[in-house]
């Protein structure tokens, strides 16, 4: 199997229409932990080059609190590797503890297809930054894909059923995952 640009983006706008057919796909080549941290690290640093690039292009540059994240390529890449490797945890933890069947390895490729499908995005945006409102809309589309993507691959992972329960628990686990950053950042200082 050869894999080239254009397979791989063929491949993502399929996942964009049917999720789970495309989790189901990635799943099944049955990539080792090795394998799925490194294609993680790889969407982290190319998710960097292009928020980067894009942080450069537009007005947030002179804002002081956005450079210091988007101005430091590599504290960037860090902070991106460190909520891809979160997601993925929470993908299996949470799953698991709620019965679900999926693995550690399936969360990481799942989590590293999902970036890469959302790095697709952030090109479309990127490429229309000189119309805002467009960019605008792009970003917002972006998010849902990304919440509908999630649910999706989530339940194709654990084999659950309901989309809703699935969506429910996302949204309770990124509440309690906020409030106890929160307590953390509070407690450090």
């Amino acid at each position: 199997m050869s894999i080239t640009a254009d397979s791989l983006i063929r491949a993502a706008f399929r996942t964009v229409q049917d999720p789970r057919a495309g989790a189901r796909a990635i799943l099944d080549m049955g990539l080792s932990l090795q394998a799925g941290l490194t294609a993680l690290f790889l969407m982290a640093v190319c998710s960097t080059m292009l928020s980067s690039l894009t942080f450069l292009l537009s007005p947030l540059r002179e804002d002081a609190q956005m450079a210091a994240v988007f101005g430091n390529p590599v504290k960037l890449a860090v902070l991106q590797s460190v909520i891809l490797i979160l997601v993925a945890l929470l993908m299996h933890g949470v799953g698991r503890r709620f019965g679900g069947k999926g693995t550690l390895p399936g969360a990481l490729a799942l989590t590293a297809w999902l970036e890469f499908v959302l790095i697709l995005f952030q090109v479309a945006q990127l490429i229309t930054l000189a119309v805002p409102v467009i960019a605008e809309a792009l970003g917002f589309v972006g998010f849902v894909v990304f919440l509908w993507m999630l649910t999706q691959f989530i339940m194709e992972l654990h084999g659950f059923v309901s989309a809703v329960k699935v969506f429910a628990s996302i949204i309770g686990t990124l509440f309690a995952t906020s409030l106890i950053l929160a307590v953390v950042l509070v407690i450090l200082g």
